[in-house]
């Protein structure tokens, strides 16, 4: 390699460094942050990242939105609400390099520190390579010593088939969704259907409820879902969302987003998830 060649990759180099760098800052403080309380690492892709159209928003989008853009301050709403000792921190992938390792290092320092982990986007094309990296993944968050959650993957009924982790990765074979979870329970990780819930609710609610045009990323109300799915997965608790909705969609409504779910309805929307989270057991 040529030295001119050499020079933009190092400052590339450089430079994720120094971003590695910020990202182990800022989960010192907010493992700081969260005190006496558990924490909870969030693992995953763009489901958990917050990805939300926001071009369909006016400007000055009020902070009251970052609770259903970024999933753990949703939930840590929702904790603080119930009393439960729980802090999430989203964590990114669990394969991100070290600082992903810096994190895990520090959470298992704390303990009963426990992970939440869902895949979504494309998925590997064999059983054999989704099995692995499950494994791979789980293995690296459980021989840390944290307990966890595996969620499975939703997406909406007329996404492309390498979209869909509830078909059958081969013809008659389990699908992505099965993978995920024999492997959850081959290394004692509990899990939740997460694709069932959303199927249920896209019954009687339509998959635009739900997901975004691309059928995959979450609509704001599909994030909602999240956050009650996460909530009970992690205390075995039913969450209740009124309070959490109505702050919703104060910010919903003054923003002016194009949402199938309007402000008004956000609240009947809310109860609609308790009662068919109750239902799975």
């Amino acid at each position: 390699m040529s030295a001119g060649a050499a020079d933009p990759r190092n400052a590339w180099l450089a430079g994720d460094q120094h971003a590695k760098s910020r990202r182990k800052v800022y989960w010192r403080s907010a493992l700081e942050a969260c005190g006496n309380r558990t924490p909870v690492l969030l693992f995953g892709d763009s489901i958990f990242a917050g990805e939300v159209e926001f071009s369909r928003c006016t400007d000055g989008v009020r902070a009251v939105f970052l609770p259903v853009v970024f999933v753990e301050l949703g939930l840590n709403r929702l904790f603080e609400a119930a009393n439960e000792p729980l802090f999430a921190i989203f964590g990114g992938s669990p394969d991100d390099g070290d600082a992903v390792d810096a994190l895990i290092e520090m959470a298992a320092a704390k303990p009963g520190a426990r992970f939440v982990l869902q895949d979504s986007g494309p998925r590997p094309s064999t059983p054999e390579t989704l099995a692995a990296l499950m494994s791979a993944r789980l293995g690296r968050l459980v021989d840390a010593g944290l307990s966890g959650l595996v969620l499975t993957s939703p997406a909406a009924s007329g996404v492309m088939e390498r979209f869909d982790w509830s078909r059958p990765l081969r013809g008659g074979g389990p699908s992505a969704n099965d993978v995920t979870v024999r492997v959850a329970s081959e290394r004692g990780v509990p899990s939740l259907d997460f694709a069932v819930l959303m199927r249920e609710l896209a019954a009687n609610l339509g998959d635009e409820t739900l997901f975004q045009p691309d059928g995959v990323h979450l609509s704001l109300a599909g994030r909602l879902v999240l956050l009650g799915a996460v909530y009970k997965g992690l205390t075995s608790e039913v969450p209740v969302l009124d309070d959490l909705a109505g702050e919703l969609a104060k910010g919903w409504s003054e923003a002016g987003t194009e949402e199938k779910v309007s402000a008004s309805e956000l609240p009947g929307f809310a109860r609609l998830i308790s009662e068919a989270l109750a239902r799975q057991g």
